[in-house]
């Protein structure tokens, strides 16, 4: 009878350890996705100010969240959103395009880490 209460109390410590971390990403995905709307539309307002303030705000969610992501998943799977995010800005005339992949490897991430019968398999 142990062995039956200490798999299920095992059990939903994975359970929530997996909810944990899909609300975590979910998450990392909204905040930088508006703050990626954001973005854009200051650039076709060519708002600069406004702009920085938002690619800065990217940066920062970054550099708060990566070492936590990179414990929840492959790190090949971050390293070109990193890079990506990391030249977010440097460049006056490629802003749209960083947005553009970061926006969507942040699709292909979430897509990836979210529990599907396709990801199981």
């Amino acid at each position: 009878m142990k062995r039956l209460w200490f798999a299920a109390l095992f059990m939903a410590v994975c359970a929530s350890l997996c909810i944990g971390e899909q609300l975590y990403i979910k998450d990392f995905v909204e905040k930088t996705s508006l703050h990626i709307e954001y973005a854009e539309l200051y650039l076709r307002e060519s708002d600069s100010e406004r702009l920085k303030k938002e690619t800065d705000e990217i940066k920062r969610i970054w550099d708060k969240r990566n070492n936590t992501l990179l414990m929840l998943t492959r790190h090949n799977e971050l390293d070109a959103l990193g890079e990506e995010i990391r030249i977010l800005g440097t460049q006056k005339d490629g802003v749209n395009d960083s947005l553009e992949k970061i926006k969507a490897l942040i699709y292909i991430f979430y897509e990836n880490q979210s529990i599907s019968f396709a990801n199981i398999l």
